[in-house]
């Protein structure tokens, strides 16, 4: 008895174990599509805690001060973070959208230039027509700006 015994107290540890195993692999799963904002997040509040300590000096001695200082911390980020990003995006933006339609004119012509390709795009000048037809359905999407044509050109 006392073998079994010894034997049923093993398999208990293996379930346990495997069950134990199964659960974390399930649970990484679950928080990976999370972990780069998680990482994001830590990175930021451990590069501007000492912004916030100094922000807290400066506020009186008051029961909300914590809060305050909190959120003024975050406007800081936004401004410091948010800001720039939107403005790369914007301009990200707009030359995807110069592109294209460099691009859709390029494609557009009867005959298309071999000679004026860039010599990296000489591989690909066999993708060309597939490039023309997907163009093709792209045209009649509407033009969405919220510059003037040309705008940023000088950029």
């Amino acid at each position: 008895m006392n073998k079994e015994g010894s034997r049923l107290d093993g398999y208990r540890r293996t379930a346990v174990i495997f069950v134990a195993i199964v659960t974390m692999i399930l649970s990484f799963l679950i928080v990976r599509p999370f972990m780069i904002a998680i990482l994001s997040a830590a990175a930021l509040s451990y590069i501007f805690y000492p912004v916030y300590l100094s922000i807290l000096r400066f506020l009186p001695k008051k029961v909300r001060a914590k809060e305050i200082g909190a959120i003024a911390t975050v406007l800081l980020i936004i401004l410091i973070v948010l800001i720039p990003v939107s403005f790369v995006t914007v301009f990200l933006s707009l030359e995807l959208k110069s592109g294209y339609l460099f691009l859709q004119q390029f494609l557009s012509s009867p005959q298309i230039p071999q000679v004026n390709l860039p010599s990296f795009l000489g591989q690909w000048s066999g993708y060309l027509p597939q490039l023309k037809e997907v163009t093709a359905e792209l045209i009649p999407l509407p033009k969405l700006s919220i510059f003037p044509r040309n705008t940023f050109s000088r950029i």
